[in-house]
């Protein structure tokens, strides 16, 4: 139980407060590099992309973390557990003053939620002995 909450909050803190500035520092890199460096210069194709990679891995950090977290209250706790550090979740998010990132991690995790229950009942259909004609 006290790895939902933590895992909730350094999550929410996360997605609130590190990844816009992580984000803003990499975009203001990326714009400053490409004033200061000419056109075709030695570096400035690869700079360039390390700048954008790294922006994407900012935009994609709190997606997975969401998905991973979901996946492992999902292991430990079942569904209750999904649905405690989702409402967790979304309530350490709006604590923060983000709306908008509560209603959609909440979202992300129902939908992870949702699927994860589905390849469990598969696998279950799947072990169950074929039924016979009599």
């Amino acid at each position: 139980m006290s790895f939902l909450i933590k895992s909730a909050f350094t999550g929410a803190v996360a997605t609130i407060v590190l990844i816009p500035a992580f984000l803003k520092i990499f975009g203001e890199l990326r714009s400053v590099h490409h004033t200061l460096s000419p056109e075709g210069g030695v570096y400035s194709q690869e700079l360039s992309t390390i700048f954008l990679a790294g922006e994407l891995a900012f935009a994609i950090l709190p997606i997975a973390s969401t998905l991973g977290a979901v996946t492992v209250a999902y292991v430990n706790l079942g569904a209750t557990g999904v649905v405690l550090y989702l409402l967790i979740s979304s309530a350490a998010t709006g604590m923060l003053a983000g709306s908008t990132a509560a209603v959609v991690t909440f979202m992300l995790g129902a939908v992870a939620m949702v699927m994860v229950r589905a390849l469990k009942s598969r696998s279950r259909h799947q072990r169950r002995p074929p039924i016979r004609a009599r």
